[in-house]
């Protein structure tokens, strides 16, 4: 069974995460969470961030603010007529 930690909601709607569990979890002062209702519990899961198109998580990168999987960006490419990126790697590396 898990124990669980009492906290009170501040007027701004803020809820503190004791220290101990910081440490423990390794959060970190300006980390990313996002909270997840599932049922009646609020979930609290470190942000991962998802593809503009297609909303994946996997092999995600930051081109210019926004997050691109790699598929999309191979697929947004190849109607471009560009190469895609392992291709552009390869020829460099040629």
């Amino acid at each position: 069974m898990t124990q669980g930690t009492f906290r009170t909601v501040s007027k701004s709607g803020a809820i503190t995460i004791p220290a101990k569990l910081r440490r423990e979890y390794g959060i970190q002062s300006g980390d990313g969470y996002e909270l997840v209702v599932e049922g009646k519990n609020i979930i609290l899961k470190p942000y991962l961030p998802r593809c503009i198109f297609c909303g994946k998580q996997e092999n995600v990168k930051n081109y210019k603010g926004k997050y691109v999987c790699q598929n999309c960006h191979d697929a947004i490419s190849e109607a471009l007529g560009k190469e895609p990126i392992a291709e552009q790697q390869r020829s460099v590396e040629k």
